[in-house]
């Protein structure tokens, strides 16, 4: 096989690698050298592969028993007079493709999760446990200011953690002698109250639903006043969808990025213990 032919296979296996959910963040992360080896080792694979169903499908269909079909591999050997160039374009095919189905059974989270397992940063195991578990979390910046809140961030192992993006459930700052939390503004009430209005609306969205279906579903002709009500509904509907998309904004807009480099501290957050053992005089007064 000419050498030049093999970088069809190697160009294959650096696809497969980049977009192979366990091997798309190694591959991103590593040096030119270190990707040229780690792409040889799927380009090898899939050159096999396609030499072994070159030379199978050869030996098993061979076109002197197909008298009435034209026999692929002369045309091509008489069109594309390179040795191997067959084989060579389908190991590129192979490896190129071979991604998707596999992608099916290693998801990207899984991935994501073994890749920060495999780097050991206690800032992102962190993150991801408190992003799984629904954990609120507590993030000191290096100005004294705390935001406590569920974690929004989405990971990428690619590249360093430059900003993190939370969901503020309240905020405050840290005493400068004592270093104890004193919160000032309470977020939670305020998305408690967007919650029970997205419910509600999205309820009554349910119920122009049901009502329009049946008015749809209804068979014969439809009466004056049955179109009328049809369109009424369907401006209805359109007006709850519009509302429930603009609740929707409303919640996003209060998640809050936070820059690494200004981050002093990150624990997960627990109300209860917090309140139990760690709030101060001051907040047991206001709870009572």
């Amino acid at each position: 096989m000419p050498y030049n032919l093999l970088l069809l296979p190697l160009l294959g296996g650096f696809l497969f690698l980049r977009w192979w959910n366990p091997t798309r963040y190694h591959a991103l992360r590593a040096e030119k050298e270190r990707l040229l080896i780690l792409a040889a080792i799927p380009g090898l694979m899939s050159l096999i592969a396609a030499f072994a169903l070159v030379s199978g499908l050869g030996y098993l269909f061979p076109c002197a028993s197909w008298p009435r079909v034209p026999c692929f591999p002369a045309w091509w050997q008489s069109h594309v007079p390179f040795d191997y160039a067959g084989t060579s374009l389908l190991a590129f095919a192979l490896g190129a493709t071979a991604w998707k189905p596999l992608n099916l059974v290693c998801s990207r989270d899984k991935a994501i999760d073994r890749i920060i397992e495999e780097d050991k940063d206690a800032f992102e195991i962190l993150l991801k446990k408190a992003q799984d578990n629904a954990n609120t979390v507590a993030v000191t910046m290096s100005n004294g200011k705390v935001y406590v809140g569920y974690v929004l961030h989405t990971f990428n192992p690619a590249f360093p953690t430059r900003f993190i993006k939370i969901l503020p459930t309240k905020s405050g700052y840290r005493d400068d002698l004592d270093k104890t939390y004193h919160f000032t503004v309470f977020y939670s009430e305020a998305l408690d109250q967007i919650d029970l209005d997205f419910e509600q609306n999205y309820n009554d969205f349910l119920d122009v639903e049901h009502q329009l279906k049946d008015f749809t579903d209804k068979k014969g002709d439809k009466t004056k006043a049955e179109k009328k009500k049809i369109d009424k509904l369907e401006a209805e509907r359109q007006k709850l969808e519009d509302i429930l998309d603009q609740i929707a904004l409303e919640a996003d807009a209060f998640g809050i990025v936070l820059p690494v480099s200004e981050i002093r501290s990150l624990n997960i957050f627990s109300e209860y213990i917090h309140s139990k053992y760690f709030s101060s005089p001051a907040e047991h007064a206001n709870e009572t």
